[in-house]
């Protein structure tokens, strides 16, 4: 073995402690989110908030304001897309 596959061999292969660490630390990060879920007894998935955190994860705001913020931005789009294709229909059918 030379020293080019012994670079690659360290790039590519994760030692089996590192594996580990790995998957430590997404159990812990799922719970810790689950927990935080529960908490706020938010209707977003874990999914959701995972993305969420992620983009605010240097925001100052308090964590609960922000999942708050984007249900109700949520429920808006959601009563604007109901809105939009309910006034689409009506107008759909005025015009036959």
């Amino acid at each position: 073995m030379d020293k080019t596959e012994l670079n690659h061999k360290k790039i590519w292969e994760q030692s089996e402690n590192a594996v580990n660490i790995d998957i430590w630390v997404a159990i812990c990060t799922y719970l810790i989110v689950a927990r935080v879920k529960r908490e706020i007894n938010s209707n977003l998935s874990i999914y959701q908030i995972v993305q969420i955190l992620e983009i605010s994860v240097f925001d100052k705001t308090l964590l609960n304001e922000i999942l708050t913020e984007y249900q109700a931005n949520q429920n808006d789009k959601k009563n604007w897309n109901y809105l939009t294709t309910k006034n689409s229909r009506i107008s759909n059918n005025a015009k036959t």
